[in-house]
């Protein structure tokens, strides 16, 4: 029946000029250019409308309005619970202990921001979520790994810097060694549960993709159908 359908679709020739051939699991079919076809992450094929672009555009610009909310919300919460404990454990009595506190959690924050954007930007480049689960799970290991010893490094470099180490830190300072390692736990922890947010999104993003997908292409197949039908009554 769609083999049928998309044959009717090639005879018409509804509009003249280049035609494109585009195959899938079930059918092998050669559009005019009105219906010229893209292929979806998902693995499935999709007219190439304005409209269809139009939504695509708003589902990219929505997804990376989501991503920012998400990071400021992310990061803005660590920064308020590290904060009220300080506030609890009267790590903020006096002027120079809020200095030391607000100091330290301010270039962790910003590191950890560069960190975990860098990363997703790798992230994408290498394709990682569209990979077998098994090889996913050893990119996003590695990938934490990598990208919690960077910042911490920096991060014990910028303390030492500007000589905001903490009262326990100070002991080690002729260790710097530890002090990465330490830093990059830290680090190490914060980045494995923003993978693990991440992963999350992507994938009910992925799954409500792909029914929108199906859908649009059930809806397509029926219009095409359609027209099928009412050619063939018109050749009765």
């Amino acid at each position: 029946m769609f083999r049928r359908s998309f044959d009717y679709v090639h005879q018409q020739q509804l509009l003249s000029g280049q035609r494109t051939t585009v195959k899938g699991e079930r059918f092998s079919a050669t559009f005019p250019c009105s219906l010229l076809s893209i292929f979806s992450p998902t693995g499935i094929y999709l007219p190439c409308s304005p409209e269809a672009e139009l939504v695509r555009f708003v589902h990219m610009s929505i997804g990376r309005s989501i991503y920012w909310l998400f990071q400021l919300i992310g990061w803005g919460c660590f920064a308020a619970i590290n904060i009220f404990f300080a506030f609890f454990f009267e790590r903020m009595a006096d002027a120079p202990s809020r200095y030391l506190t607000i100091s330290k959690l301010s270039v962790f924050i910003l590191l950890g921001f560069a960190a975990t954007h860098t990363m997703r930007a790798v992230i994408q480049r290498l394709n990682v979520v569209r990979k077998s689960l098994d090889r996913q799970f050893a990119y996003f290991f590695f990938l934490s790994i990598i990208f919690s010893v960077i910042p911490g490094t920096f991060y014990v470099m910028a303390k030492l810097y500007w000589e905001i180490l903490g009262e326990g830190e100070v002991l080690f300072a002729d260790r710097p060694l530890l002090l990465i390692l330490n830093g990059s736990f830290y680090f190490f922890v914060n980045i494995v549960i923003w993978n693990l947010v991440y992963f999350i999104c992507h994938f009910v993003s992925a799954n409500r993709t792909q029914q929108q997908d199906a859908w649009r292409l059930e809806k397509m197949m029926k219009g095409v159908a359609l027209d099928h039908y009412a050619f063939q009554q018109e050749r009765k």
